[in-house]
């Protein structure tokens, strides 16, 4: 999309997360219904490092859609909701990335489709447990290398348009390895710039089809439900057009942002039950031409799990793709709201419950238990241009298991690979560029991590004989002249660091640790930031305890540990 539907489309997202956002589904005091089922004898028990499980038992499911499993952690100042849902058969829930040393209670309610009710808590909470950062002082996390979690498979390195880049530009893009990207279906220049990247491309119809139906006299695309035998006529010829160039894109997008009325026709605006009908036109079009093409969606401009008779949510898009047994590849949304003052959370720890509540629905669904999960558009107009939370969504997004995340842009969205790079110049890079070169050669396999802070977070991983950790800070939002409400808050500094690694086994008693601090600075950064390598002694039990400087928030800090081979 073009750099002005992007601004609009952005405005349209911020004004319904504000006004509107999924804590606006969670009714006051969580409603007593007596025609459902209830949980009985909730408790919360310690899970090892960083993680509580909630167990819970119940005489029946009826009106159950999924348990509703909450638990908020207490740690200093920061109270922090989480909320997940289970299957009705499940009796316990491992709820993990608290912050260490926190104080956690649970409460276990019922999730009936459309509302939340008949919450029951636990009479006491527990303490998280700290695992390695045990009879530390100060913040501190951890990195275990003998526990690791998968591959990395490098799910964040997902970009949305960005690609008039110089030649320079395009040798420092290559050197991030993107993984995804998401461009117009249509755009013969975008899909020209972006084969050589070998990337992973999602064509996103609505972009063309705004191209080809637009109203000269109000600039908008006319709505699909105006004409239904037009829009699907235009969806099969992209299908086929693309068949016929030997150049299938892996998936289909067919709208972006469909709660967003101005993607339609003022005269003739978006309702949940035209919308849902849109996706079913155009996956039928689509499958008609190719029949095993991948179809996602609805990438709701925020996460809505439910929706009303105006605005469709997740719930809605998963029942009515079951009902009408719509095989979607993939469910997607975006996450736009970080470090907004308003919000009395600042988005990333719940992105990941998130993530699972969905996973959960998916799970019960026949038709789409199969089903990825795109996050593709991350980010938010705030804070995207600070390394600490453009690592801070990335550490999210890995623990979350997403399949593929987009990084969004809200600057020139046509070049500067999405503000990685100085969009006026197609070349020089800023400090965010530096954080996703250190996250693309973070290779191997990802390694079990805790925080004692939920704005503090971290990931790593380790291949062959280095590991490496990025570590973010992301607390709120600093700069007055972006931040919505009154002015910018006061930028808050993570304190004094402790990082706890267990090496493996293999590891000699002496390592190289190389430490690259990384402000965050939004203005271009041409040269890498420097670094600072000592030799370190590993002590016993393979433990190695990094004392660090405060990070700034907005601010993050790159870890290496290596060794040669013995």
């Amino acid at each position: 999309m073009g750099p002005a539907l992007r601004f609009a489309a952005t405005a349209a997202s911020l004004v319904a997360s504000l006004v509107g956002g999924p804590a606006a589904l969670q009714p006051a005091g969580d409603p007593v219904d007596g025609a459902a089922a209830a949980a009985r004898g909730v408790q919360v028990h310690r899970a090892g490092p960083g993680a509580v499980r909630v167990t819970w038992s119940a005489g029946s499911v009826t009106g159950v859609r999924a348990w509703q499993v909450k638990v908020v952690d207490t740690v200093g100042g920061a109270v922090t909701p989480h909320s997940l849902l289970a299957l009705p058969g499940r009796r316990s829930l491992v709820v993990a990335g608290l912050p260490t040393g926190s104080t956690a209670t649970a409460s276990v309610g019922v999730f009936t489709g459309t509302r939340f009710v008949n919450v029951r808590p636990a009479p006491s909470g527990v303490r998280v447990a700290p695992g390695l950062c045990a009879g530390v002082g100060r913040a501190c996390l951890s990195v275990d290398a003998r526990h690791a979690v998968g591959r990395e498979r490098h799910v964040a390195q997902g970009l949305l348009h960005g690609l008039d880049v110089t030649r320079a530009g395009v040798r420092r893009l290559h050197a991030l390895t993107p993984r995804f990207w998401r461009i117009t279906e249509g755009s013969s220049e975008e899909t020209r710039l972006v084969r050589p990247y070998r990337a992973s491309t999602t064509a996103l119809l609505s972009d063309a089809w705004r191209a080809k139906a637009s109203d000269p006299v109000t600039g908008r695309a006319r709505s699909p439900w105006q004409d239904w035998i037009a829009y699907r006529k235009f969806v099969v010829h992209e299908a086929r057009a693309r068949l016929t160039q030997h150049d299938l894109p892996d998936y289909w997008e067919v709208q972006n942002e469909p709660n967003d009325p101005t993607y339609y026709s003022p005269q003739a605006p978006p309702t949940a039950a035209r919308v849902l009908r849109e996706f079913e036109v155009a996956y039928r079009a689509i499958r008609s031409v190719l029949p095993h093409a991948q179809v996602i969606g609805p990438s709701l401009g925020g996460y809505n799990l439910v929706g009303d008779e105006h605005r469709v949510g997740l719930t809605d898009f998963i029942d009515f793709a079951t009902a009408h047994r719509l095989r979607f590849a993939a469910i997607s949304w975006h996450e736009l709201n970080a470090g907004n003052p308003r919000d009395a959370q600042p988005q990333l720890p719940q992105l990941v419950d998130r993530v699972r509540s969905v996973r959960t629905l998916l799970a019960a669904s026949p038709v789409l238990h199969g089903a990825k999960i795109f996050i593709n558009e991350y980010d938010s107009v705030w804070v995207n241009r600070q390394v600490g939370w453009d690592l801070g969504h990335i550490t999210a997004l890995e623990q979350a298991q997403v399949a593929q995340a987009n990084r969004a842009c809200f600057e020139l969205c046509g070049g500067g690979a999405d503000s990685l790079l100085d969009p006026n110049d197609g070349t020089t890079p800023r400090m965010t560029y530096w954080g996703r070169l250190a996250y693309a050669r973070a290779v191997g396999h990802r390694l079990t991590t805790t925080t004692s802070d939920r704005d503090t977070t971290v990931m790593a991983t380790l291949g062959g004989h280095r590991l490496s950790a990025l570590l973010s800070r992301h607390a709120d939002c600093t700069s007055r002249h972006v931040c919505p409400g009154i002015g910018g808050t006061t930028a808050t500094g993570s304190g004094r660091l402790q990082l706890a690694i267990r090496l493996p086994r293999r590891a000699p008693g002496r390592v190289t640790v190389r430490i690259t601090p990384m402000t965050s600075t939004i203005a271009d950064v041409p040269d890498a930031p420097p670094a600072v390598t000592s030799h370190q002694r590993v002590g016993p039990g393979g433990m190695l305890r990094l004392p660090l400087s405060s990070v700034p928030n907005g601010a993050a800090v790159v870890v290496e540990v290596s060794w040669a081979k013995s």
